[in-house]
């Protein structure tokens, strides 16, 4: 989950091991663009979102120095 800024305020235990990380905290405060291959490509997902509230789809994500893989994703705008 991220606020506004696109800074991740959570993670569950599958991103923490998708993306090799060790533990939620090196994932939380940074932004979403960080963790995909195609910033630019994300960055208009998140447009989407922000128009029509969902996107789903395919994105490559970077996983540092292992490489890149394909993340089916579903994203939904929550409002309060």
């Amino acid at each position: 989950m991220a606020d506004l800024s696109g800074a991740l305020t959570y993670v569950n235990p599958a991103f923490v091991e998708l993306w090799g990380l060790s533990a939620p905290a090196q994932a939380l405060g940074r932004s979403v663009l960080d963790f995909w291959r195609d910033p630019e490509a994300v960055a208009q997902v998140i447009a989407t979102v922000m128009q029509q509230g969902r996107w789903q789809g395919r994105l490559a994500a970077s996983r540092g120095d292992e490489g890149t893989f394909q993340v089916r994703v579903s994203a939904f705008a929550v409002m309060d």
